[in-house]
């Protein structure tokens, strides 16, 4: 194996060229900014180039293509990179309590209708950034756990959260637990009689309460349910309830539930839905882009582990958006259930490129979500009167290949890949204990690149990496250790 030396190099202090003018402030930044030169996707289906948008104390002003800049306002040519509306996470699962041991407690620990999601958000900073990385400034954050799982919440993903919505929907999970559990259900029959019965308990609560309200001479105080109190509001006000499902036939459980108690039925997919797509609820659906990973088919004998069932999967899930989008289906998506976050851009992509149209894609992301979780005049578009939630990419995002530069959120500026301090592509001269090396860097669409040289010998740089005042590349050491 090749071992490879690694050199770091402050720009500023030991390259000598042209030094370019910075492209933006990034300490104290004022609360008024324009952000101009780019292209704004400022809604699915609409893009205006050679734009600007302007926002003020954490709202959008202004945006299109020749606005008024106030006097006031920081200016940052953003030198034609895209500005997307902020992304909306529609599923974030949150940790909650194990067991309600309050006097209005339920007598089984898996009825936690009354628990509220924004309550138990206390996120970690780095799984926070990695959202932002991925565009995302808004989150539906879901309560997990049991089977009546609570309330779901929407949030901002800046520095301190800032809640837009304490109750969004009642979340249900077909959980059970396994032969021996001590508490009820232990199996997937036994968990559907429990939403059932959850339902009918509640209904007769909300009635008994009612009646020992109007009638308290005579009639015997019941026990206090704080969850059944819960569901008997959700299901009288229209609250939507979110069933998450495993495959598409939990979905057509979650359908049969939903028509015999009346319920406004939300789905949490599961990437089978194009299975039964003529079975599926004019339901809003938040569709995971988990797609199975490459089946190791090569040995034979691997080759036999792989069903026919799960072959076909394989092949059909980067299809499933697409499919859903063609049909009518109203659906965000979300990069939940998979193993490594990353992989959504990716998965994302590979939908797109299988038939999922640009602006259905988009909309999945902003103006979908952002309906359905009541918050269609604030978020989800780049227009004057809405949150400054943005994103910021160096091309198209939807290809993949891409860059998310920053992402703004409630006005402020959250660097993901930030634009070195100055411009590197040209001729350097590097200087170090007395010798002389020529540094040329070059930039392309996969990146920097270049070669030093000394005297008559070159070499060829790779893994070229400009992170704001410095250089970081690596050379194969083969190419410049000497014997002797």
């Amino acid at each position: 194996m090749k071992t490879k030396t690694i050199l770091f190099l402050s720009i500023l202090s030991i390259l000598t060229a042209q030094v370019g003018p910075a492209k933006a402030l990034h300490r104290n930044p004022p609360r008024a900014w324009a952000l101009t030169n780019a292209t704004i996707h400022a809604a699915p289906g609409k893009t205006i180039e050679n734009g600007m948008v302007v926002m003020w104390d954490g709202m959008i002003k202004s945006v299109g293509e020749n606005v008024k800049i106030p006097d006031q306002a920081t200016i940052i040519d953003l030198d034609g990179k895209h500005i997307y509306a902020g992304f909306i996470e529609s599923w974030l699962d949150v940790s909650t309590v194990k067991k309600d041991t309050s006097l209005r407690a339920h007598w089984n620990s898996n009825m936690r209708a009354y628990l509220n999601a924004v309550d138990l958000f206390h996120p970690k900073e780095k799984d926070i950034k990695e959202l932002r990385s991925l565009g995302f400034t808004t989150a539906h954050i879901t309560p997990k756990g049991g089977i009546f799982q609570g309330n779901s919440g929407l949030v901002q993903l800046g520095k301190t959260p800032k809640i837009l919505s304490g109750k969004i929907a009642q979340i249900i999970e077909y959980a059970s637990g396994s032969w021996g559990s001590p508490e009820y259900p232990t199996s997937l029959l036994g968990a559907i009689a429990f939403i059932r019965q959850g339902f009918y308990d509640s209904d007769w609560y909300g009635k008994s309460i009612k009646i020992l309200d109007k009638y308290p001479d005579g009639n015997e105080p019941i026990q206090a349910d704080q969850s059944l109190e819960t569901l008997f509001s959700e299901k009288n006000n229209k609250q939507p309830f979110v069933f998450r499902t495993s495959n598409e036939i939990y979905i057509d459980r979650s359908k049969n539930i939903a028509d015999e108690f009346g319920l406004n039925l939300w789905i949490k997919g599961n990437g089978y839905e194009y299975r039964r797509l003529d079975q599926i609820p004019a339901s809003f659906m938040i569709i995971p882009l988990n797609f199975p990973g490459k089946p190791k088919v090569v040995d034979p004998h691997n080759a036999l582990q792989y069903s026919t069932e799960q072959l076909k999967h394989w092949d059909m899930a980067p299809d499933n958006a697409a499919k859903l989008s063609d049909a009518g289906f109203q659906f965000a998506l979300t990069s939940s259930d998979l193993e490594k976050k990353k992989d959504f851009r990716n998965n994302l992509a590979r939908s797109v490129h299988r038939g999922l149209n640009e602006a259905d894609a988009l909309a999945s992301l902003t103006t979908t979500p952002a309906k359905a979780f009541g918050q269609s005049r604030r978020l989800g578009k780049v227009a004057p009167g809405f949150i400054a939630n943005l994103v910021i990419t160096d091309g198209n995002y939807f290809d993949g290949k891409s860059t998310v530069k920053a992402v703004w959120i409630d006005g402020d500026e959250y660097e993901v890949e930030p634009d070195p301090l100055v411009s590197v592509a040209g001729q350097w001269t590097l200087k170090e204990s007395g010798n002389e090396w020529a540094l040329n860097l070059n930039k392309s669409p996969k990146g920097f690149g270049g070669k030093i040289s000394m005297d008559e010998h070159s070499f060829k740089l790779k893994t070229v990496k400009i992170e704001q005042d410095r250089i970081t590349f690596s050379l194969d050491a083969d190419t410049i250790l000497q014997k002797g």
